[in-house]
This record gives structure tokens, sequence and C-alpha cells, in this order.
């Protein structure tokens, strides 16, 4: 059984990663939960207006959020009529990362699926978005832009220069979404082929291999040597999934100070993204 972490924020945005996430797995068994977190907003108050708060003050917040994803769960369970569905809530005073990172561990998490919301001054990824690509290591994380329909049989296009090995685990993984939605391969070569290293024509060769031998589709290989071209492929290209392999956090990642190249190629509006981990 597939286990999906949707966290939501019962924004009309959450119902559509929802409804996407149900589509994409309606051939497979598989437990959704809707994940809230909230925190307590204290700007303003000092360390008396805090401990003389009533019990009313500390429970609403929670008491809102369990009553919004109850509601979200009936939603669902009663509308959704996959007997090989079903749906938890999780409420959690957190911060958003923590709480996606809990719960991926608690529930053994096979996959986060969040919303593109746009920042509307440059069309980039919101902060939560920016944090869930860099922070979330421990599953693959997918990211879905708004009002983004699931297209039928889309190409899975899979980027990488190759200078590091994509793990098995992780191929098996991606494999395995590809079949779930029967869809097609497109390798990306992120090189000029007579620039590859050996080890990176190594590397190209063991997933080539691996895709070939059990992915069971059909599949092409581009070599592209710019990132310009990558973004020009897949925006001339509305049935595309892109998949890039994030880095490991840095010192200066895990203080802000720098970005993945994943959020830098920013394909918040063109296409769902799916990231692979180290």
């Amino acid at each position: 059984m597939k286990r999906v972490l949707i966290p939501i924020d019962f924004t009309f945005n959450s119902y559509e990663t929802i409804d996407y996430s149900i589509s994409f797995f309606k051939a497979e068994k598989c437990k959704f939960f809707f994940l809230n977190t909230f925190t307590y907003d204290f700007n303003g108050l000092n360390a008396l207006h805090v401990l003389q708060a009533n019990d009313d003050w500390f429970e609403k917040p929670k008491r809102n959020s369990e009553e919004k994803l109850a509601f979200v769960v009936n939603k669902y369970s009663f509308n959704n009529k996959n007997k090989n569905h079903s749906f938890q809530s999780v409420s959690a005073c957190n911060e958003l990362i923590k709480g996606i990172k809990k719960v991926v561990k608690n529930y053994k998490i096979d996959l986060v699926v969040a919303t593109s919301k746009v920042n509307d001054k440059n069309y980039s990824y919101s902060d939560n978005i920016k944090k869930i690509i860099e922070d979330i290591q421990e599953c693959i994380v997918m990211i879905i832009p708004q009002s983004m329909p699931l297209k039928k049989h889309p190409e899975f296009i899979l980027a990488s220069n190759f200078e590091y090995k994509i793990p098995t685990d992780e191929l098996k993984k991606w494999c395995n979404l590809v079949q779930l939605v029967k869809g097609t391969i497109k390798v990306v070569v992120l090189s000029d082929r007579e620039d590859m290293t050996t080890q990176q024509i190594l590397n190209q060769v063991t997933v080539i291999k691996y895709l070939r031998t059990f992915c069971n589709t059909y599949m092409t290989i581009n070599y592209l040597n710019t990132n310009d071209a990558l973004k020009n492929l897949i925006h001339s290209n509305n049935d595309c999934i892109v998949s890039l392999m994030n880095s490991k956090p840095n010192f200066w990642s895990k203080f802000g100070l720098s970005q993945s190249k994943i959020v830098k190629f920013n394909f918040s509006q063109a296409t769902p993204l799916i990231i692979l981990h180290p």
C-alpha cells in the first residue's frame, strides 16, 4: 500500500492537490494522509499574558484544525468510490517542515504531494514550497502547479547531468510512478555528449539500463547542454512531468543562504515536478 502525505491549508488549491493525487493513484491501493499544521501567534504578548490566557485560547487553533480536517476526510471518504483508497487526518502544532518530517517518519510515507502556489510578484515558488523542495529529503516529493489536471499517459522527463549516481531505490520508486499512469520516459542529459566524463557516462548508462529493464515503457534520450534548453523543452510540452535529483543540504542551505538548482529552475506553473534524492 502506498502512503501519500498531502499538506493542506483548506484553500481551493488544497482540494486540487488532493484530486490530482487521487487520480494519479486510482489504480493503486493507497492511504492518503491530510496534514494541517498550526502555531500560536505570540506577537504582542508578554509572558504574563500567555500565562493568563484561558484554555479556550490554546484549544481554539487545535479545535479549528481538527474540525476542518474531519470535514475533508469525510468529504473524500464519502465521494471517492475507490475501495483501494483510505484517508486519515493529522493535525499538528508545529512548523510546516517539522510537521511534514515527523509525519513522514511516523507513518512511513512514500510520497509528499504539495501545490506550488505562485508568488504573484515574480511567479516563483512560494516560500513554503521552496522549503519543502530544499528540506524534505526523506522521501520522493511531487510539486503540482495550480489548476493542473493529470494528463493521460504523460511523458516523464528525467533530467540530469549524471555527475552523481541516482540511487537504485529512487529509480525503482520513480519507475512505479511512471507505470501507475502508463506514462512514457524521456531521459534528458544536461551535457554535451562529447564533453561527458567517464563517470557521467557510467552513471547515465546505469540509469538507462535500469529503466529499460524494469520500466517496460517507451523511452527516448535527448542531450541538452543548457538549463534554458530544458526549460524550453518543458514549456513546449504540456503533457510532461519533469523529474530532477536534488542535492544534499549543505552548510549554507541549512541557514537559507543558498538555494538548490531545482528551486532556481522555477517550473512553478509549467509542469508537475518530481524530486528524487541522493
